[in-house]
């Protein structure tokens, strides 16, 4: 009961605003003769598994998230030699699953919850920046999301903000993933022919890892214990000057095709054992000690994306090249580990198309069919004796290859929206995500949806989460 009373007492006001910011018909409003744009949502995303694990008593109820979530943007100058904006955006969310599914919240620590039942302290605030622009100049500082791939589902380009893979994995849209943290960005747009343009991003101090479930929890990973959970963040680099990224990004447009190449000089957001057996020891047995390194490497990389009138579609092209990635080494399967680099080059090919399917579209007013495809690709260059291989990646393999496919088209003038994607890959894991969309009018969103998980092995890619297979409903009110 005190548990309703709470989220009654932090929603119901949000509701009231959302009502009164709502116009009939829309859900963006504008204010102050246009300066000040306000937009947002509250909705509650429920997760349910049909079946309890045979394995692991994690109960029914994997998901019930209450979220609201506010955007802003107020034009502060504008004038026509220079114009100054500012942006942000709110959110909240409370994690009612704990509450309901008393199994769920036994399986796991009862003082972790509250690590991922709601936001936390200057998190609510997601993203806060200044934008000034002045001719072909453009720099944006404060809390942001810097966006630069192309691929679906794989990090290849798109490796600035870290993830939040704690509450659905990497199963949300990525805006809903990503971590926003503290930078810098400018752009220089020229006159030379392409329309050619130079971006950089730097990031200070501020450095936050991704974020894993706790052990227990749905979408926690079983090999991660309690213990190396809580030290991902003992264990993360102090936020310093020292502590700074940096990157730059040129773009260009050519015959029609966008190209963009980039140099990102930055730090792992997933940790690897520290190469000190002392401290290691010492640390599981005692506490106290940084288990784990977040280590420097370089990427380089780039995109490609333009349509083509042949195919009748849009082509997309990935690739980038880590080096001097760090992975844990063992000879023994076991402590004491150590450190060594490997290039890691990654690429993704694919397409987006609108095609006529037969019978189907005929029967739905000839309406096509979108069609997304990917092949995405890993090369571990030159692996070290006795290397620890990524979670996705075979026990013996070097190579890791694995296709997407994307189905959607609408019905009643996109009133009602059914999809897929189906993920492969060559070792034997992949999922299946099917989910219709129902829009009543200019505000209200629902979407009926689900996930089937699969792996050989429970150790590796989707297999970690095949026991995870869940049936998912989501309401949504846009204002």
């Amino acid at each position: 009961m005190k548990t309703i009373v709470k989220q009654f007492t932090f929603f119901f006001p949000v509701l009231i605003a959302a009502v009164l910011v709502a116009g009939p018909d829309g859900y963006a409003k504008e204010y102050l003769d246009g300066k000040l744009d306000i937009s947002g949502y509250f909705e509650n995303f429920t997760a349910y598994r049909p079946q309890k694990s045979k394995q692991e008593d994690k109960g029914y109820f994997s998901n019930s998230r209450n979220t609201f979530y506010l955007e802003m943007g107020y034009k502060l100058i504008e004038c026509p030699n220079y114009n100054v904006g500012f942006y942000g955006t709110l959110r909240n969310y409370y994690e009612s699953a704990f509450d309901i599914d008393q199994d769920y919240s036994r399986a796991s620590n009862r003082i972790d919850h509250s690590r991922l039942r709601h936001e936390n302290g200057n998190n609510r605030l997601r993203e806060i920046y200044t934008d000034i622009a002045s001719g072909p100049f453009q720099i944006r500082i404060g809390k942001q999301v810097a966006t630069w791939g192309e691929a679906d589902g794989f990090r290849i380009a798109d490796i600035i903000n870290p993830l939040d893979q704690s509450w659905h994995w990497t199963f949300e849209a990525w805006e809903d993933l990503v971590i926003p943290v503290w930078m810098m960005r400018a752009w220089y747009k020229t006159d030379l022919p392409g329309d050619i343009s130079f971006e950089t991003v730097y990031i200070p101090y501020d450095f936050e890892p991704t974020q894993l479930a706790a052990n227990g929890m749905n979408w926690g990973v079983p090999a991660i214990t309690r213990q190396f959970w809580l030290n991902f963040k003992q264990s993360r680099p102090d936020n310093d000057i020292n502590n700074g990224e940096i990157g730059f990004r040129i773009s260009a447009k050519i015959k029609g095709w966008d190209i963009n190449l980039h140099d990102f000089y930055t730090r792992s957001d997933d940790p690897i054992f520290t190469d000190d057996a002392n401290k290691l020891i010492k640390g599981v047995l005692l506490g106290g000690e940084k288990l784990f390194k977040y280590r420097r490497y370089n990427v380089l990389g780039g995109t490609v994306t333009g349509y083509n009138e042949w195919t009748k579609a849009v082509l997309r092209g990935e690739w980038g090249l880590n080096m001097g990635q760090k992975f844990n080494t063992t000879l023994t399967g076991a402590p004491p580990f150590g450190i060594r680099s490997s290039d890691v080059f990654s690429y993704m090919i694919g397409f987006d198309r609108p095609t006529m399917v037969p019978y189907l579209s005929a029967w739905n007013n000839y309406r096509s069919v979108f069609i997304s495809m990917q092949m995405f690709q890993r090369y571990i260059m030159h692996p070290p004796p006795g290397w620890i291989r990524p979670p996705d990646m075979g026990a013996n393999d070097t190579t890791l290859t694995a296709f997407t496919l994307i189905l959607e088209t609408g019905f009643r003038n996109d009133s009602i929206v059914p999809s897929m994607l189906v993920a492969y890959s060559t070792t034997g894991w992949g999922f299946f995500l099917p989910s219709v969309k129902y829009k009543i009018g200019s505000h209200l969103r629902f979407i009926l949806g689900g996930g089937v998980y699969w792996g050989h092995n429970k150790t590796e890619g989707m297999g970690i989460f095949r026991n995870n297979d869940e049936v998912t409903f989501k309401i949504r009110y846009e204002f």
